[in-house]
This record gives structure tokens, C-alpha cells and sequence, in this order.
């Protein structure tokens, strides 16, 4: 399989920094696989996810990783939505979560009023086992997530 060049090191555009001020970040554990977890997201108002490409990450072990991931962006707000896998077969893409399997990720300034509803909402949801807010800041290996 191709390395896509474009995509290394990204969740968002490569080698830009995140501005983690007006980054949002939750983890998601789940028993279902990405697509049964966001079809059920969807299901929240303004919320339409869709799937793109694998987001490709060179484990520090040299093996190359592919990571699924859903994206959504509110044209009218300027928000973007992401869900990103953070594991595969084998592989965690954020090692401090190992428990957590998928992360979700809002860029674009959303409200806190707004962010403490969408987690209320998704802790709702029968595939979400469980939500909770993750502070970027206080990642150790953040250097994998880029915009």
C-alpha cells in the first residue's frame, strides 16, 4: 500500500500546529466498529460524519499505521468534527489511552456550553459505553495529531 504523503502525521492538514485554543478533544469507548459508532452519532442534530481517507502514522517501531477515521464539517458555524480510531489490530495511536477507542476532535471554537451538551448527548448513545473530555494540552505524545 502507498504512503500518501499528504497525510503523514495528520488528523488534520499536516505540519501545521493544532491551535489548541480552539481545539475540543473527547475519548469514546465503544464495542462497535467506527461506522456503527458514527452512524449513531449522525443521529445528533447538525452532526453529518462521513468516512475519508485512513489517516496514515509511522509508529515509532517503523511500522506503518492506518487509522480510520469520519469527518464533518459545519460550513455555517466553521466547525469541524473528526472521529479518529485510536487503535488497530495491533497498534494504539495515543498510548496514555490505551482503554479508549476512538477519540473525538472539534476545531473551530465551539462554545463550552455547546461541548458540555454534544458529550452529555453522546453519553447518551446505546454505542457509547463511555465520553469524557480529554485536555490536549496535557497529552504526552500530541506530537501524532496535527491540523
Amino acid at each position: 500500500m502507498d504512503t500518501p504523503k499528504n497525510k503523514y502525521l495528520s488528523l488534520f492538514d499536516a505540519g501545521t500546529p493544532l491551535p489548541t485554543e480552539s481545539l475540543l478533544m473527547a475519548g469514546i469507548a465503544s464495542n462497535q466498529k467506527g461506522y456503527r459508532l458514527v452512524w449513531q452519532i449522525n443521529s445528533l442534530p447538525g452532526i453529518h460524519l462521513q468516512r475519508i481517507d485512513d489517516l496514515f502514522y509511522r509508529h515509532k517501531k517503523g511500522e506503518d499505521i492506518y487509522i480510520q477515521c469520519f469527518e464533518f464539517t459545519d460550513e455555517e458555524y466553521g466547525y469541524t468534527y473528526r472521529v479518529v480510531g485510536n487503535r488497530t489490530s495491533n497498534n494504539i495511536l495515543i498510548q496514555e489511552h490505551k482503554n479508549t477507542d476512538y477519540f473525538l476532535l472539534v476545531k473551530g471554537g465551539l462554545e463550552e456550553n455547546s461541548w458540555v451538551k454534544l458529550l452529555a448527548d453522546m453519553k447518551k448513545l446505546t454505542f457509547a459505553l463511555a465520553v469524557y473530555a480529554i485536555d490536549f494540552n496535557k497529552l504526552k505524545n500530541k506530537d501524532v495529531l496535527y491540523f
